[in-house]
């Protein structure tokens, strides 16, 4: 019996064990409907349960799907946001287009870099971009004729760079866009580099020219030098090389400083390029030297004479903030292929014949001789000698009187160079004392000079003799040491020499420089160190500086000297610096007096002091201890 119907038998009648066996076969029968509702019920239920989780399956699967294709839909929008911020924020224009030639993308990049108006690329013609585009280039066409190839080859690239009418510069690249195997497009892509080509248009500039000239540097003129040798092999003529060096550019530099020496430097080149003809090349190849490739020369009397053309408009004075400058040339001259048939060796040969302009006086040319090699070998040993002439202790001092010209007696000595070479003995200043301007030595020699001056002038008085003076030449690199003045004073303390026994020697040329040059002199003036204008008159400093600097002394040039008996202007030029050291109260004194004549017509003129052979020779220390103490016997059995 079923169990729900037994519970209602027990609920309703009782033990259901206990009915009547007339109402069994009526129970049996509903007994066996409530089985078989059981059995249809059981299986709905499990067919709902089947179909339930048949749908729950399918559900996840549909979320699964859909929450995929969410993401993918995101990372799609975020792909394409990337792309956008990306097309946004290059710096390159962009352009994408389909295979039916409209606009399908583009950025703000392009519409400002080609000034395109939106509606025009917002109609969607690719020709009608490109056709806005051609109008504002220096070469339109090409750029159309770029464009039409390459809708008629839709797989091929292009790169071009264009030049704007505003003179900007594009770089434009164009290329197919593909999916798959399939062309759907192309890609124009346009990068303003202007800036990129003034850098290099700049650096190309710098590497092959010179900043402060603007001619071209030594690099150019290599490449130009090789090219005309070249040139003139094949047509079978000559060409001839110069070689130019400032004469006095140095002590410019070194006394008015690097500004007005590139000032002088950019006239010099103009006038230069005034000389030449426009095949030539004149270029600057460092410091104060200049070089100048003539080609097709016609003969060596035309090349000498645009040689002293270049001497003739260089010697003119340069004008500069009111003052004039002067600074000469020595030109040095090389033929190809006479001299040498190859760069190196025409430019070395040139410059030799430079150095041999400078040894005849400057202010010249030469050609280059085959000499002039071992002229060379020379000057370079000589160099390399006087780098450890100061250590190995071969420079030494000789000194020569100054003597006053009323009372006969010594008033001071002239500490002058001298260079004993282990191999030659002793050497000329004249050979050496340029070796050591142009290779800056002269520094830490004049300041040895000093110390070794100012010692030996104490020793003078240590000994018993009279104090006198002792003059020191300060060349004008030495004088534009930032630490000239501490130098001197500390020389003399350590020395012991008082200052006014020191007597500083320039040249007319350390004083164009005003300002810096009246703040050194005042500063040794105010130490009680005497100073002295060299060689007065050779310079071109303005007369004017004399009063504004603490000068004692000008020292009257031994080339108005020598024939100041027999030349009526050297005889009025020394009668002249006389006249104007009175007016300014000043002392002068006149070099090279070598005879008793110069010596009276010195008198008469009113000169003060004077030094030359006719008294001494410069001598070492120890003869002129020996000649101060004979004069100063005969000094005393004159008395």
């Amino acid at each position: 019996m079923h169990s729900l119907l037994r519970r209602q038998i027990q609920r309703y009648l009782g033990d259901p064990d206990s009915v009547p066996a007339a109402w069994r076969p009526f129970l049996d029968a509903v007994s066996a409907g409530y089985e078989q509702d059981d059995s249809d019920r059981r299986l709905i239920d499990n067919s709902l349960e089947v179909m339930s989780t048949e749908l729950e399956e399918r559900n996840q699967t549909l979320r699964k799907e859909l929450a995929e294709r969410r993401q993918a839909e995101s990372r799609i929008e975020q792909s394409l946001s990337l792309l956008r911020a990306t097309l946004d924020a290059t710096a390159d224009g962009i352009l994408a287009v389909d295979h039916e030639l409209r606009v399908e993308s583009f950025n703000v990049q392009l519409l400002e870099m080609w000034m395109i108006p939106p509606q025009v690329v917002e109609a969607q013609s690719t020709r009608d971009v490109t056709d806005f585009m051609a109008r504002q280039l220096t070469t339109p066409a090409a750029f159309l004729e770029t464009a039409r190839h390459l809708e008629a080859h839709p797989d091929a690239d292009s790169f071009d760079t264009l030049e704007l009418n505003d003179g900007r510069v594009l770089e434009c690249y164009s290329r197919p866009r593909r999916i798959g195997e399939q062309i759907a497009g192309r890609v124009w892509s346009f990068r303003d580099v202007t800036q990129r080509r003034e850098a290099e248009t700049r650096l190309a500039y710098m590497a092959n020219y010179d900043a402060v000239t603007g001619l071209p540097n030594r690099n150019l003129l290599r490449e130009r030098l090789d090219r005309a040798i070249k040139h003139e092999a094949r047509k079978g003529r000559s060409l001839a090389l110069l070689f130019l060096d400032l004469d006095n550019f140095k002590a410019i530099n070194d006394t008015l400083g690097h500004e007005v020496g590139d000032r002088i430097l950019q006239l010099v080149a103009k006038r230069l390029l005034a000389c030449l003809r426009a095949c030539d090349t004149v270029a600057r190849l460092g410091g104060d030297e200049f070089t100048v490739i003539v080609e097709d020369m016609a003969s060596m009397d035309g090349v000498a004479a645009l040689a002293q053309k270049i001497i003739e408009n260089l010697s003119h004075p340069f004008p500069l903030d009111g003052h004039e400058l002067f600074c000469t040339v020595s030109v040095g001259i090389a033929i190809y292929p006479n001299d040498s048939d190859n760069l190196d060796g025409l430019m070395k040969n040139a410059d030799s014949a430079m150095y041999r302009a400078k040894e005849h006086g400057r202010n010249t040319y030469r050609f280059f001789t085959e000499d002039m090699h071992q002229r060379a070998y020379e000057r370079l040993l000589m160099e390399n000698k006087l780098r450890g002439a100061l250590n190995r202790g071969e420079l030494l001092l000789h000194y020569q009187p100054q003597i006053d010209v009323e009372s006969g007696t010594t008033v001071g000595i002239e500490a002058l160079l001298r260079w004993n070479d282990a191999v030659r003995g002793l050497v000329q200043p004249i050979e050496f004392i340029g070796v050591l301007e142009d290779t800056g030595m002269i520094v830490d020699v004049g300041r040895w000079v000093l110390a070794e001056a100012c010692a030996f002038n104490k020793s003078l008085q240590e000994i018993g003799l009279p104090p006198i003076r002792i003059a020191v030449n300060i060349s004008p690199r030495q004088f534009r040491q930032q630490d000239l003045v501490e130098c001197v004073a500390q020389t003399l303390q350590r020395t012991g020499l008082a200052a006014e026994y020191l007597d500083l020697e320039i040249t007319e040329g350390t004083l164009a420089d005003v300002l810096e040059a009246h703040d050194v002199l005042e500063r040794l003036s105010g130490m009680g160190v005497q100073l002295s204008i060299d060689d007065f008159g050779t310079g071109y400093s303005s007369l004017s500086y004399l009063k504004r600097f603490p000068i004692n002394t000008l020292k009257i040039d031994r080339s108005f000297i020598r024939d100041i008996l027999t030349d009526s202007d050297d005889a009025a030029i020394t009668a002249a610096i006389v006249a104007l050291s009175r007016s300014l109260r000043l002392k002068v004194i006149a070099e090279g007096v070598e005879t008793a004549a110069q010596l009276n017509c010195l008198k008469l003129h009113g000169c003060d002091e004077v030094q030359g052979y006719l008294f001494a020779r410069p001598m070492p220390g120890d003869v002129l201890i020996d000649w101060l103490r004979e004069r100063q016997r005969d000094s005393a059995q004159a008395a």
